[in-house]
């Protein structure tokens, strides 16, 4: 495990240097999508000076990810508490008392992602001191070996990737057609908003589907294919009940939540017809999630990400044009052509892994990874906590 996330981090760190390369030259994209000047130069400005966190954010990612693999769980979500807890603070300074503005939103941006990294990071080596002294460390000695291997670790992160992205760039696509609408100053703070409380909505079945994901692949290469299907009946019986729990709080609160990020009357207004689509929107989008970390446990990213393409790019964006353009219906359109996509992307997913013969796909796993030379048991020696004589961790 030690070798893949060696191997993570060099590619991981490769694709964000070139992404942030491309940010470069954000302003002039933006212009010549159409967006204003001045929201254009404001949103390049933010996303240089934010740069830095996407390095940190990644390094920080593949720890967390290492960890969660190994059932260490709950240091990553205390650590995220903590983080979380001074970030309120962190943005009152650099905004506010400061009065950095736009500026200190950026920096405040770069300020929490080195604060979660710094005590990850430590936590992580403390932890591996500790395992190093059994003989049980992650990490080996850095080698050419994390330099080897990386078509077959492509082949299975870019579909990963793909699938992810395909469905949080059609969000992307959205804002900037909101940038075309005529009050565009308006249109763009009430996307802002919606997608603000939709991210807090979202994280909810977000660690449900890490979590079944880790306990899914598991069972999948130990070649319990019945346990994993009922890890993910767990899940989304857990997870459907909490996206309608937090939606019903999003429609209940339509006329409230707007308020704490603006007083602006407009905004406030428009937001709240909105959140009534995106409570909705945010079923599907939960219960997508929670899907997307099943595919992901089973390999199959590249139905993930057919699925995403199929009903985001080619239902999602056509109709929000349709929608908040051809019909008028301005961010109203836009949302409801993303519950559609949404919808349409749950149904997909549901077919398939209803339709799936789940033993077959343990016996296809069980053949990837003998023919990458991983015994079941080296896998679970890798991936599980050490027990004791007795069986307990």
């Amino acid at each position: 495990m030690g070798i893949i996330a060696q191997r993570a981090a060099l590619i991981c760190i490769l694709f964000a240097a070139l992404i942030i390369l491309a940010w470069t030259q954000l302003e002039r994209l933006l212009l010549l999508l159409g967006q204003e000047a001045t929201l254009s130069t404001a949103a390049a400005r933010y996303i240089h000076l934010s740069s830095p966190a996407l390095i940190v954010l990644t390094i920080s990612n593949i720890i967390r990810c290492t960890l969660t693999a190994q059932l260490d769980i709950l240091p990553c979500t205390g650590l995220s508490i903590v983080t979380t807890l001074l970030t309120p603070l962190l943005n009152w300074l650099l905004i506010y008392h400061w009065e950095l503005r736009l500026d200190g939103a950026a920096w405040a941006n770069v300020a929490e992602a080195c604060i979660y990294f710094l005590l990850l990071a430590g936590y992580f080596l403390w932890r591996e001191s500790k395992l190093r002294q059994k003989g049980q460390h992650t990490l080996q000695t850095w080698s050419l070996e994390p330099f080897r291997g990386w078509g077959a670790y492509l082949s299975i992160a870019l579909p990963g990737l793909a699938m992810t992205c395909l469905e949080w760039w059609t969000y992307e696509v959205i804002v900037i057609m909101a940038g075309l609408l005529p009050d565009v100053t308006t249109s763009v703070a009430v996307m802002g908003v919606s997608f603000d409380i939709t991210t807090i909505t979202y994280m909810l079945p977000s660690g449900i589907s890490e979590a079944l994901e880790t306990i899914m692949s598991n069972h999948m290469g130990a070649g319990n294919a019945r346990a994993a299907r009922m890890s993910l009946k767990a899940a989304l019986g857990v997870g459907t009940a909490t996206v309608f729990v937090t939606a019903t709080a999003v429609f209940a609160g339509r006329s409230l939540w707007p308020k704490i990020f603006t007083p602006d009357s407009r905004i406030v207004a428009l937001a709240s017809s909105v959140l009534v689509i995106l409570a909705v929107a945010s079923i599907f989008d939960g219960i997508m999630c929670i899907f997307r970390g099943a595919v992901t446990a089973l390999g199959r990213q590249s139905v993930g990400a057919a699925f995403a393409f199929g009903c985001y790019w080619c239902v999602g964006i056509p109709l929000a044009i349709l929608l908040g353009f051809r019909a008028g219906l301005g961010v109203q359109g836009l949302w409801l052509a993303l519950l559609v996509a949404s919808a349409l992307g749950c149904g997909a997913m549901a077919v398939f892994l209803g339709r799936l013969d789940w033993d077959k796909e343990a016996l296809r796993i069980a053949t990837s990874m003998a023919e990458d030379g991983i015994t079941e048991a080296e896998e679970t020696e890798r991936l599980l906590p050490a027990t004791n004589g007795s069986g307990s961790v």
